[in-house]
């Protein structure tokens, strides 16, 4: 007991120099101000739509946590009754398969539109062989 007793004290001594070793948040401070905020111009209509679509995902990501939270805490406090635990599981797995349709959509449309691009740009990295 007095030897893990005397290793936590050196151990407890030792806590202010680690928190000495970090970077100085200072840093970081200095590069605020050094980039202008929007030119003027149009921003380009494939980075709006990808800021869109992502956004929308993360909306689409915190309705599923959402939906599966309340879905066992259905579960949890259903007391047994079978009805409210096939609610609970009903819910949890249309939140799962809602989500799965989602992401299929999304990478559908990515491989195409990857495609696509590739087929209009010419560049030898890009191009897709369809068929045989």
């Amino acid at each position: 007991m007095k030897k893990l007793f005397t290793f936590a004290f050196l151990f407890w001594l030792q806590i202010p120099h680690i928190v000495r070793a970090q970077v100085n948040p200072l840093d970081s401070l200095q590069q605020v101000g050094t980039e202008v905020y929007g030119s003027g111009a149009p921003a380009d209509i494939k980075i709006t739509i990808a800021k869109i679509v992502r956004a929308i995902l993360g909306f689409v990501g915190i309705v599923f946590v959402v939906l599966i939270i309340i879905g066992g805490i259905q579960w949890m406090t259903s007391g047994g009754n079978e009805k409210k635990i096939e609610e609970a599981k009903k819910r949890i797995v249309n939140a799962t398969i809602g989500l799965v349709i989602i992401l299929a959509a999304y990478s559908i449309a990515l491989s195409i539109t990857k495609w696509l691009q590739g087929a209009t740009s010419g560049k030898p990295g890009n191009q897709v062989n369809v068929g045989g």
